[in-house]
């Protein structure tokens, strides 16, 4: 099964539609009063719960391997523009 941990920029409806059109495992920061996680933090998060970070913060991967060495395999596909 799919598991998603959707970033405090993504709405809970949005995690209500992945559950609903595609039966994925869905949790999001909002839900989770986690709205206040630092990236590392949300990283961590998904780690221990083997889910895949869903975001539209186009800086979180950059700022990730910034903070730390790359360990393990990361997707990061973007859409949009970036704030910088």
């Amino acid at each position: 099964m799919t598991k998603l941990l959707l970033d405090a920029n993504l709405s809970p409806e949005t995690r209500e539609y992945l559950i609903e059109a595609f039966s994925f495992d869905v949790i999001d920061l909002i839900t989770e009063n986690k709205s206040g996680l630092s990236d590392e933090e949300i990283v961590l998060l998904a780690k221990k719960g083997k889910r895949i970070i869903v975001t539209f913060d186009l800086d979180f991967w950059r700022n990730i391997s910034l903070q730390r060495k790359r360990q393990g395999r990361s997707y990061c596909f973007a859409s949009g523009r970036s704030n910088s």
